[in-house]
């Protein structure tokens, strides 16, 4: 199959006075839909994610799991940082899925998709073999897996994946990407962190006055 050509997906940035410049994140760049094939390397390894994650939430459809902890850091788009600080969840089964909330307030995480292959944001890619696929509100989404080992590191039981979601320009097959992520999955089997995201970094100018700047968020599995 043909493969589709990504730049090296990073969530590094540069910033001025303390701010996320979109131009060092790749936020606001327009890429065209036109869909390509997934190489057949990459459907291995997504088909390996995506089988860790269907395990994982039928466990929990037969028993809740315990709450764990993830250590978040964000910086809002003028650029004032807080954290990182610890935050235990517990996991909530909602509409068919399952979702993270703080133990402490019981408000949502700030990633409360607990990913299963039936809900998340891998969900669109388990079987599918091309890329971008479109969502329900009309935006693309892009995964690859061309992710910079810096930002992302790994050990032999984990992958990690990036995402690219963008909303339509009005022109042909073009949209405007508004968030960028970089997800690390466990794929170990005898693991209990098995199907679990151990790390997740998102950069958005959704919710920025200011569409030059952008916010960050990420979430570390202790």
């Amino acid at each position: 199959m043909k493969s589709i050509s990504f730049i090296l997906l990073s969530l590094t940035f540069a910033s001025s006075c303390g701010k996320i410049d979109v131009s060092q994140t790749g936020v606001g760049q327009v890429r065209s839909s036109v869909p390509q094939a997934i190489s057949t390397d990459d459907v291995v390894v997504y088909d390996r994610i995506c089988e860790a994650l269907t395990r994982k939430g039928v466990l929990y459809g037969a028993s809740i799991p315990a709450p764990v902890t993830f250590n978040l850091d964000r910086q809002d788009c003028d650029g004032v940082n807080s954290g990182p600080v610890d935050q235990t969840v517990i996991v909530e089964a909602s509409g068919g899925g399952f979702q993270y909330r703080v133990q402490a307030t019981n408000a949502a995480f700030v990633f409360p998709n607990v990913e299963t292959s039936s809900s998340g944001i891998m969900q669109p890619f388990c079987g599918a073999a091309q890329n971008p696929v479109t969502k329900q509100n009309g935006d693309a989404i892009w995964i690859t897996r061309s992710v910079s080992q810096g930002d992302c590191p790994t050990l032999s039981n984990e992958e990690c994946v990036g995402f690219e979601t963008g909303s339509p320009t009005g022109g042909t097959n073009e949209f405007r990407i508004h968030t960028r992520e970089l997800v690390r999955f466990n794929t170990l089997r005898t693991s209990s962190r098995y199907g679990l995201f151990t790390y997740r970094k998102a950069v958005s100018n959704i919710g920025c006055s200011d569409k030059k700047l952008s916010s960050s968020v990420s979430a570390i599995l202790k």
